[in-house]
């Protein structure tokens, strides 16, 4: 199937800090994230 969402390269700043750099990923259907479980 077909993703719901593609995200390339992405990148978070947090001032002047990387949080992360250069992120890439696919969501599916019936995927999901939640930030709390990590």
């Amino acid at each position: 199937g077909q993703p719901l969402l593609k995200v390339r390269g992405l990148t978070r700043l947090y001032g002047v800090q990387k949080g992360c750099q250069d992120v890439s990923f696919d969501l599916y259907p019936g995927e999901w994230y939640d930030p709390r479980r990590l």
